[in-house]
């Protein structure tokens, strides 16, 4: 007998205890998964990973400002805080930094209310008035990761990922009402109940790095799509457009990040041969490149836990010449072999910030060099024309981010001296560069280290009887 909504029911009867006891059972089952829900929230060794991506600015360290603190509030009022993040070092432009924050037994993350970040100016100093004293910092992008370890399985989740076309936020060291701009930056967490769900097989991502040459791409209806061939398949994957119609300046390079859709399959090892390719169909616009380096990235499960599994990267092209290829109306693409060699992967990088003073560069045959030599070894590396032919006008700064070719092996606790040449000659007529800052770090497997900060100390003038400055490390 079935009883309907409302309707009265004889406690005697065995259709209403059979009723009951449904009832009982159900509530039962309702109250165990509600304690599996708590006790996985207590038990649960919950991580949040924060990584910091420094701009076009980086963070300096200086007396009268304080080192950056983060705060995370929660919703009892208690706020887990971690001071000095930067520990004293710089954080070079377009550099990303994790600072790992673990939560107090027993929180998760509905108690979670408001991240904030603080870069605040020292108390009790005299103001700063000379305004190349004072350093702000320019944050580019921001993303929070949760990660549950419980029983050796873990899992993550991404709270936010905040990664803007311009810059996220910007600290001053000056007092302002600009939007973006300030000493505290805030950010709201949105309360989520429970663990994160188990992630679903990721989609690979393609990073590629174009150097323009002597021509540029001149970007609106004339663009550049990349095409990935996979052996033993006829399929290919097309990515339209990578630089969303922009230009690509002449002796520019540039970088570009784009997800492949319907890629959660795909087998990275599969890919034999990549096509960068110009659209421009009939027009005359031509375009000559002298760097492609694409790698493809792809996060792949890990047997027996239940996270996201480990990102894994391949290097398909690495390619860099003086003129790889000239894209006109009659050669529209330019075909390579995808790379075995993975050495390359290991290579150093670095960025070099030069600030000309009341003399300018030439450019054209006067140019820069950069010589790296080390303690322990013969081996030097020499990195040629870091001003790319350029014009480097007086009272200027220009930011230089190289690839150091052939570096998989190098040890960058180990080097000596850096040399900077200028290629000019002597005699009448000769170039000569007034050089008022200079400042170099390198960064190798996930690790940076600061070689040269003399942005405000320098003077130096190139000559024709004086073209080169050493940069003593001992």
């Amino acid at each position: 007998m079935n009883f309907k909504s409302g309707q009265l029911c004889d406690l005697s009867s065995p259709a209403c205890q059979s009723s009951k006891r449904v009832r009982v059972t159900l509530m039962n089952k309702f109250l165990f998964i509600l304690v599996l829900f708590f006790a996985y929230s207590a038990n649960a060794q919950i991580t949040l990973n924060i990584d910091i991506k420094t701009g076009d600015d980086d963070l300096r360290p200086a007396d009268f400002q304080k080192d950056p603190e983060l705060v995370v509030a929660l919703r009892d009022g208690r706020e887990i805080r971690k001071e000095n993040i930067s520990r004293g070092q710089v954080w070079p432009n377009n550099s990303t930094r994790r600072v790992a924050v673990e939560l107090p037994e027993g929180v998760g993350l509905a108690e979670l209310t408001e991240l904030r970040l603080y870069r605040e100016t020292t108390h009790g100093r005299r103001y700063v008035w000379d305004y190349l004293e004072k350093d702000n910092w320019t944050v580019k992008a921001l993303k929070v990761t949760a990660v549950y370890r419980e029983e050796g399985a873990s899992r993550s989740l991404v709270l936010f990922d905040l990664n803007p076309r311009g810059n996220l936020f910007r600290f001053v060291y000056d007092p302002t009402t600009r939007r973006g701009e300030g000493q505290v930056y805030r950010k709201s967490f949105v309360p989520i109940l429970g663990p994160p769900p188990r992630t679903t097989p990721l989609n690979a991502t393609l990073v590629v790095t174009l150097g323009t040459g002597a021509d540029d791409l001149r970007g609106r209806g004339d663009n550049v799509s990349i095409t990935l061939r996979l052996r033993g398949s006829p399929a290919t994957i097309n990515l339209a457009n990578l630089n969303g119609g922009t230009r690509l300046d002449a002796n520019s390079e540039r970088i570009f990040t784009k997800e492949i859709p319907s890629s959660a399959t795909l087998d990275i090892n599969s890919i034999s041969e990549v096509i960068v390719k110009h659209d421009g169909g009939s027009s005359n616009d031509e375009w000559v490149i002298n760097k492609v380096q694409i790698l493809i990235k792809k996060t792949v499960p890990v047997s027996g836990t239940l996270g996201p599994g480990r990102e894994t990267t391949r290097l398909l092209v690495n390619n860099t010449y003086p003129s790889i290829h000239r894209f006109t109306s009659q050669s529209r693409q330019k075909s390579f072999l995808a790379n075995a060699d993975q050495t390359a992967l290991r290579n150093a990088t670095i960025t070099a910030v030069f600030t000309t003073g009341d003399d300018d560069l030439r450019g054209g045959n006067d140019n820069v060099d950069l010589l790296i030599r080390f303690k322990t070894s013969r081996q030097m590396i020499t990195v040629r024309n870091l001003n790319n032919r350029e014009n480097w006008p007086n009272y200027s700064t220009r930011t230089i981010n190289k690839e150091l070719l052939g570096s998989d092996e190098i040890d960058i606790d180990d080097i000596k001296s850096i040399e900077l040449r200028h290629t000019g000659g002597g005699g009448i007529g000769a170039d000569n560069w007034n050089l008022a800052g200079f400042k170099l770090t390198i960064t190798k497997d996930g690790r940076t280290r600061e070689l040269v900060d003399e942005v405000r100390r320098l003077s130096f003038r190139f000559t024709g009887e004086s073209r080169s400055k050493v940069f003593s490390l001992d």
